[in-house]
């Protein structure tokens, strides 16, 4: 590691002695004993030169003790140095997957890429990519068949979380070091990110940043489906397909948590045991009985609310559940076919069919409601009443294979790309 120059030319004996606390140790340890070592240095000097080395010298991704001790009250001056000489930084490049074609094979159109980030403006951030998920909804982006697709050339990844490493002039309150809920749709299928300082939402530090990165979308999801329909009360009964699913998850902990009891759907016994381990009050496999199957099972319950994420004949299978006047939400088509209803249980049934789109749903609601969802959400995830199962991670440059992954029909848990540092 090259010893950085004080302005006179020669190297102070602090940052010598800053050098050997840190080249002599395991990168897993370098930021402790770097911290230790540097702190002391400033006591004494203040040099500039100790700033850009430390930065040099725990590149490795555990150089967050420089917020920690800034928020102590230590080194607020130190993080402002570190800001104006981050553009020293050495070690791996910086990745990011990206896609200039859309095809029906969604690993084929894309792949990770070198980049390098633009010199940070005012209100900006710096961001490390620490977990983003893999969703349906990104692999229907790859193929082109998605609700909105965004202009080409693209980036993979709605959503994820970081650790702030930069931050521009007027960043606001957000703090170098803070574990942040990375903006809707900004690209987090990468190893670094930038972005306003405004959009990120901190995070609690003692959830695993693993889960909190799933926060976004598939939690809102089966919250609102819950909420918005339905009036729901302690002991009703919900109805759901696809159970085994993320979301369908989700669902059955949050009607759990709030006093609900789920009948869930799945399309074969194997998936049966994940759901009754998650919670699911019963669990049934679909076929042309299912009406029948839901009646013994429920002592003939009323259920007012079903939640179909499958289409096709399986939507009609879940009407034949409901009791009069009830209501059917369809929010997902993984069958590919259209919702396929009888008219006679929309007549005579008074039936209901409605859709859910959490897109729709952010783009209607204040910032004030969304926040109180998402930091209601965050904080169940933090305290371990909700959380998702993990099928496997991937660096980013292991994109294509994380793709092929996540597309494929016979998983155990999301998909998440976790780059290596």
């Amino acid at each position: 590691m090259p010893i950085t120059q004080t302005k006179q030319g020669s190297p102070s004996r602090q940052v010598r002695d800053l050098q050997l606390a840190t080249s002599a140790t395991p990168a897993t340890r370098a930021s402790d004993r770097a911290g230790t070592a540097l702190l002391a240095a400033w006591k004494r000097s203040g040099s500039v030169a100790l700033v850009i080395l430390a930065t040099e010298a725990v590149e490795d991704g555990h150089d967050y003790w420089l917020a920690a001790r800034a928020r102590q009250g230590v080194g607020s001056r130190l993080m402002r140095l570190r800001h104006r000489h981050a553009r020293f930084r050495v070690g791996r490049p910086m990745l990011r997957a990206q896609y200039e074609r859309r095809g029906p094979v969604p690993q084929d159109v894309i792949e990770a890429v070198e980049f390098e980030t633009p010199r940070l403006d005012a209100g900006q951030a710096l961001v490390e990519v620490v977990a983003a998920p893999i969703n349906p909804a990104d692999v229907l982006t790859l193929t082109g068949e998605y609700g909105v697709l965004p202009p080409l050339p693209a980036i993979g990844g709605r959503e994820g979380v970081g650790r702030v490493a930069e931050l521009g002039s007027d960043a606001g309150e957000v703090a170098v070091g803070q574990l942040v809920l990375l903006p809707l749709g900004c690209g987090s299928w990468s190893s670094h990110v930038v972005t306003e300082a405004a959009q990120l939402r901190p995070l609690p530090d003692d959830g695993d940043p693993l889960q909190l990165s799933m926060m976004a979308i598939n939690p809102p999801t089966a919250a609102l489906l819950l909420s918005e329909f339905v009036a729901l009360g302690p002991g009703d009964w919900v109805i759901q397909n696809a159970a085994n699913s993320a979301v369908g998850l989700y669902l059955v902990q949050l009607a759990r948590y709030r006093g609900y009891r789920t009948v869930n759907v799945v399309r074969r016994q194997d998936a049966a045991a994940v759901v009754r381990d998650t919670g699911g009050d019963v669990v049934l496999v679909d076929g042309e009985d299912l009406a029948e199957q839901v009646v013994e099972a429920t002592s003939a319950a009323a259920i007012r609310l079903g939640i179909d994420a499958v289409g096709g004949s399986a939507t009609g299978r879940l009407a034949g559940c409901l009791c009069e006047s009830a209501t059917l939400v369809s929010y997902g088509r993984m069958s590919g076919e259209p919702c396929a209803v009888q008219p006679n249980a929309l007549i005579f049934r008074d039936l209901t069919l409605r859709g859910f789109w959490l897109v729709n749903w952010f783009r209607r609601t204040p910032e004030d409601q969304r926040r109180v969802l998402v930091d209601e959400l965050a904080g169940l995830i933090a305290r371990e009443v909700l959380h998702a199962p993990i099928h496997a991670t991937y660096d980013v440059s292991e994109i294509k294979e994380a793709v092929a992954s996540a597309a494929s029909g016979e998983r155990s848990g999301k998909v998440l790309i976790v780059p290596q540092r």
